[in-house]
């Protein structure tokens, strides 16, 4: 796993619930943090966000990456 900072990076499961507005205020601002800090899951973020800006379908979260799995490892 990664961190930046002492920050763990983001996984899929934290990616799809931020996207969804379906986290605490604790997490989001820790989520938010993150991403000012982390340019590989800020890039993640950006192409996950357009991609909901867009319309596309939620994909099965196994499909995303492993719930554990982060994506700047």
């Amino acid at each position: 796993m990664h961190t930046t900072q002492n920050h763990a990076c983001l996984n899929a499961r934290e990616f799809l619930l931020y996207l969804e507005g379906a986290v605490s205020d604790t997490s989001k601002t820790r989520i938010e943090k993150h991403l000012n800090l982390c340019s590989p899951c800020f890039e993640v973020f950006l192409a996950l966000f357009n991609d909901f800006l867009n319309g596309s379908p939620r994909p099965p979260m196994p499909a995303v990456a492993s719930i554990g799995e982060h994506y700047c490892a």
